[in-house]
């Protein structure tokens, strides 16, 4: 059997992305933190690698951040829907902004369940999570809702974990 040609790969990308695959949008992301964080578990991340394969993944657990500290990410201002890529000892974390530009609101996803064998696989640590994924400092400041290499896609009701974490502010 013959290699497939990139063409071939991307078109069955295309066709995956645009077929009955309910995409989140962005006004999905402009409410707050902990009502995105509480109503994504479940949902299901798509990431396709530079070779056009597909990963997809369960979102598990969400941390939901609401205000500014002394140690808040830039990304939590971002327009909502948009990625960031913080870094938390030497680890990319997936940020994904919530609320509105430049409010401080976001989530930041924890753990999701990988399906790529016969057991479900369950990576837990935001670190982690964004390795297996092949998130880099590239995918920094790209909207998730128009995105051909990362979305999120609805599925039925999940029973993950939202951990909130309100940060207060600062003066």
């Amino acid at each position: 059997m013959g290699r497939k040609s990139k063409l071939d790969l991307d078109t069955r990308v295309e066709t995956y992305r645009s077929s009955a695959h309910d995409i989140l949008n962005e006004e999905f992301f402009a409410r707050r933190a902990e009502l995105v964080a509480k109503e994504i578990l479940g949902m299901t991340m798509v990431r396709v690698l530079p070779n056009r394969s597909i990963i997809r993944a369960r979102i598990h657990e969400v941390a939901a951040y609401e205000g500014m500290t002394n140690k808040t990410v830039d990304t939590i201002n971002y327009p909502p829907g948009i990625l960031g890529v913080s870094v938390r000892y030497g680890n990319n974390l997936i940020d994904i902004a919530t609320r509105k530009k430049d409010s401080p609101s976001c989530i930041t996803l924890i753990a999701g369940l990988f399906y790529t064998g016969k057991e479900p696989q369950l990576i837990q640590g935001p670190g982690r999570l964004a390795r297996e994924l092949g998130i880099t400092k590239e995918f920094d400041k790209l909207p998730i809702y128009d995105n051909k290499q990362l979305w999120i896609e609805r599925n039925t009701h999940y029973e993950g974990e939202v951990k909130k974490r309100r940060k207060v502010r600062t003066s």
